[in-house]
């Protein structure tokens, strides 16, 4: 039934194994934690069931019962070992105490322990007579054969029967290695193949990841090797596995679809020890090393200083041109406004300088040409200027 559609819950009833009822609590109600308890001074001495009463929201009367019969104790059985100090390594054999309290009647108890992988030797007494009030000890013998693998576990059953008490107790105990080994075996991811990032639900069954895994124990060997996902719909393949391997890689692959990608990786050894790995399908984008990073500025400022470099060099060509080209309109100007002769012995007046030629282009208003080429040569022996025209040439020394 649904609890959201009860009002309350009115009492719970002891009702007997013949219906009728042994008892009526009334039950209180935990409201920070929506539970109901009730308290018994004194629980009947025979079987019987639990069954609540109250009303649902609609003001319908109901009744619940719970089938499991229930037989209250008269008697306490108690280990009183500590199981955790205790060490059952294959061939060896340990003692496991216990306590019996009698809350009834004078009677005599009978003990028996049994388990589910022939530990137990025996009890050390089967009759415990016991008076009201007293409390009795024994103990357990078991023994693990020297076959027995590391990590095997016996649940042992202890139980105590007189004519009017019954009561049992469960505990387990693991058969350990003579030396404890408390390192646990290496799970790794070694390698994926495909990757799971920006996918949807609508995309993701397109697409599949493979997982590598490695596993190795150096103490007392491999128990169990198994992945853990909640769809079972994946391929799983284990490589020259047997438990008890040791000091041995076994690798496995691991392959499913991206809308499946929630899957973790348990191995296990002989003594208990586990390791747990997960893959990371969504890594994220990989990120330069130290060295990658300095090599990088190396290369962007080397190919900085190349760019500022031709640059330079461009500039300083453009600037030579534009010397020369405003070098050349001032001899023009010159020519055109004082004449050839006088322009050239205008730079007569200049520091003298290592023989050389030079070529302007001018315009000479003297002669019939319009476009003259003037060279003038500078030597020890003095000027020698060559007017070179279209049609004809002169030469003039001065």
């Amino acid at each position: 039934s649904d609890p959201s559609r009860v009002q309350n819950v009115t009492s719970l009833d002891l009702v007997g194994s013949g219906g009728d009822v042994l008892q009526v609590l009334s039950l209180q109600e935990n409201e920070p934690l929506s539970e109901y308890f009730a308290v018994s001074p004194a629980l009947p001495h025979s079987p019987f069931k639990f069954r609540i009463r109250g009303y649902d929201k609609a003001s319908n009367a109901f009744q619940r019962v719970i089938p499991t019969m229930v037989q209250t104790a008269t008697c306490r059985l108690q280990i009183t070992t500590d199981l955790t100090t205790v060490r059952l390594v294959p061939g060896g054999s340990v003692d496991v105490a216990f306590s019996l309290y009698n809350a009834g009647e004078d009677g005599v108890f009978t003990i028996l322990a049994e388990d589910d992988q022939g530990f137990v030797q025996s009890v050390s007494t089967n009759r415990l007579p016991l008076n009201a009030g007293v409390t009795g000890f024994a103990k357990i013998n078991l023994t693990a054969p020297g076959s027995s693998s590391f990590g095997t576990t016996a649940t042992v059953t202890l139980t105590a029967r007189s004519s009017g008490a019954y009561n049992f107790v469960v505990f387990r105990i693991t058969v350990s290695p003579p030396e404890q080994d408390y390192i646990p075996p290496t799970c790794e991811v070694v390698a994926m193949y495909g990757t799971c990032r920006d996918l949807d639900t609508s995309t993701c069954g397109s697409r599949t990841f493979t997982v590598t895994t490695a596993y190795r124990d150096q103490g007392y060997g491999l128990r169990t090797i198994s992945p853990r996902a909640h769809n079972s719909n994946f391929t799983w393949a284990l490589q020259d596995f047997q438990p008890g391997l040791t000091n041995r890689t076994v690798t496995a692959n691991f392959t499913a679809s991206c809308c499946h990608t929630n899957v973790e990786f348990v191995v296990s050894d002989l003594v208990g020890n586990y390791d747990v790995c997960r893959p990371d399908l969504y890594p994220p984008l990989p990120k330069l090393s130290v060295n990658t990073a300095i090599y990088v500025v190396i290369g962007l400022s080397v190919l900085l200083f190349l760019v500022l470099l031709v640059v330079l060099i461009v500039l300083f060509i453009r600037h030579r041109r534009r010397r020369k080209h405003k070098t050349q309109e001032r001899y023009r100007d010159e020519v055109k406004n004082e004449g050839v002769v006088k322009a050239l012995m205008k730079r007569e007046k200049k520091p003298a300088a290592a023989a050389g030629r030079t070529d302007v282009v001018v315009r000479s208003s003297e002669t019939r040409v319009k476009y003259q080429r003037v060279a003038m040569t500078t030597g020890t022996q003095g000027h020698h200027v060559e007017i070179t025209a279209h049609r004809e040439m002169r030469t003039v020394r001065t």
